[in-house]
Formats: structure tokens, C-alpha cells, sequence
């Protein structure tokens, strides 16, 4: 069943590799909230992910709506960092985890690496913010065995290099124009400089940080950690969960349902 290792096994990058998606999982290192994120092997035909060796992963960051990887590598002390694939289309049963400390090296830094260990300008996504860096000190591998079989990936989604190259070639925001030239960099100033919890996001912008924003990210933090886990002790909560269970098998399609599996509708409508 699961193994562990001090590196990749060699015999597992080619499949590393060829995995279409990826899972990045990320958190702070005193309450807060836990991250996981999905991430694209490739965007318009360009590599976003590396396997150097056995015990080095990089992969660039694409613009998203948060930042929170960026800010918990960021953060004093932490740099935590777990990659996940996992076979999701036919073949033997995979799930692949390498965990390890991560350097995040900002596009727009000019103190960074990032020109040094991304790909040139003219192979790069115009959405790349960041390289993420990770050393690794432990990979594992475990069976998969419950993970259903989805319909082969044919494509990939366009939508956010179309969303892009729009924001591309958009002028900045007013307030920003002396900062950065495009719309696109307006984006990373007003969504990109904090985290769910306030903690420092993109460094490259960090002067730009509303403190207001910080302020109240950092009460809801508060609230947040304050939040215990829930407790079952009335028979209403252990009848509503017992009854969400039945209901989820009851409108699963036996058509498409594998033997032994009970696929919820949720995950159906993935499929289709």
C-alpha cells in the first residue's frame, strides 16, 4: 500500500510528468486557513510544472483570485509546501504526494530568480506571477484504489489566458498607473497583496497593501481559529447526516455508478 522515500523514485517522474493536473496544499503556521489548489499541467501547449530531479519541483504560478500559497511560503519560519497527483483516468491506481519547503520567486521582482529559472519571455503565460521552487524531503506513494476513472481530459480551458490578454490590454487603474502599466497589474495589487488570514502576499507589491483590508482579514482570522469542530451529541444533527448519506445513493445512476463505488451527484455532473 503506501510507501515513503527520502526522493522521487526515478521510475515515477515520466508519470509525474504526464499527469494533466496537479494539487498544491499550503497553510499557515499558527491558525489560519488550510489551502489546497488545483493547478494545470500546461497552458497553451507550455509546460507550468518541472520535475528538475529527484528532489527539486518547480512550477509558475498563474494569476488567480488569491494568493494564499505565495503568502504561507512567504511567511517567517514556514515555507510548508505538499504537491499532489493522482491517476485519474485508466491505468493502475495512483496517488503521488511530495512534501518539501518552497521559495516563491515573483515575476516583477527584480531581486528575485524568477528570470533565471523561468522559461524566456517568449515561452512564458503573460498570466504568470510567480516560480514556486520546492525542495523536497519526503515523497509517497499510496494505492488510489477509491478514486474513480473520469472520461479522458481532451482539452484544456482557455478561459483564464482569454482573461489574460484582455486585462493585457487594459490600462492600469488611475491610482495604479505609476505602478504598473496594464490591467493586469491592477489586479494583483487589489486581490494579490494579502491572504485569506492577512499575511503578506505578493512582495513585489506589498506597499500597495490596503491596511484596513489587513485589519479586518485579520479579525476574521480571529474568528476563524475560534471556530470548534462540530459536535453530534443531538439525534436531529445524526438523522440530518445519516439522511444526506442515503439521499447521495439514492439519485446516483446505477448506469454509471462501478461496483462498490457510490458516486454522488456532484461528482456526476463532473463527469458529464
Amino acid at each position: 500500500m503506501g510507501k515513503f522515500y527520502d526522493a522521487i523514485p526515478s521510475s515515477l517522474i515520466p508519470w509525474l510528468a504526464a499527469q494533466p493536473i496537479f494539487f498544491v496544499a499550503t497553510a499557515p503556521l499558527a491558525g489560519g486557513s488550510v489551502n489546497t489548489s488545483p493547478k494545470s499541467r500546461e497552458q497553451d501547449g507550455i509546460p507550468l510544472i518541472q520535475i528538475v530531479d529527484e528532489h527539486r519541483v518547480c512550477y509558475l504560478d498563474l494569476t488567480g483570485s488569491g494568493n494564499e500559497t505565495i503568502s504561507h511560503l512567504r511567511q517567517d519560519g514556514n515555507g510548508r509546501i505538499t504537491i499532489m497527483w493522482v491517476n485519474l483516468t485508466e491505468g493502475p491506481p495512483r496517488i503521488v504526494r511530495v512534501f518539501g519547503k518552497g521559495t516563491v520567486h515573483e515575476r516583477m521582482d527584480p531581486s528575485s530568480a524568477f528570470h533565471e529559472l523561468a522559461p524566456p519571455e517568449d515561452r512564458l503565460p503573460q498570466g504568470v506571477r510567480a516560480l514556486i521552487d520546492i525542495e523536497l524531503h519526503t515523497c509517497s506513494t499510496s494505492c488510489g484504489y477509491s478514486i474513480p476513472v473520469f472520461s479522458p481530459i481532451s482539452r484544456a480551458r482557455r478561459t483564464l489566458a482569454e482573461w489574460t490578454e484582455k486585462r493585457v490590454s487594459m490600462p492600469a487603474a488611475d491610482e495604479h498607473s505609476d505602478i504598473v502599466s496594464n490591467s493586469l497589474g491592477s489586479y494583483w495589487i487589489t486581490t494579490n497583496t494579502l491572504s485569506l488570514d492577512g499575511l503578506p502576499g505578493l512582495k513585489t507589491f506589498e506597499a500597495c497593501t490596503d491596511p484596513n483590508e489587513k485589519e479586518r482579514l485579520a479579525r476574521q482570522k480571529r474568528e476563524h481559529d475560534a471556530f470548534q469542530a462540530p459536535h453530534f451529541e443531538s439525534s436531529k444533527c445524526r438523522q440530518a447526516i445519516a439522511t444526506g448519506w442515503t439521499s447521495s445513493a439514492a439519485q446516483t445512476s446505477t448506469a454509471t455508478k462501478p461496483r462498490g463505488c457510490i458516486m454522488t451527484v456532484a461528482l456526476q455532473r463532473i463527469l458529464q
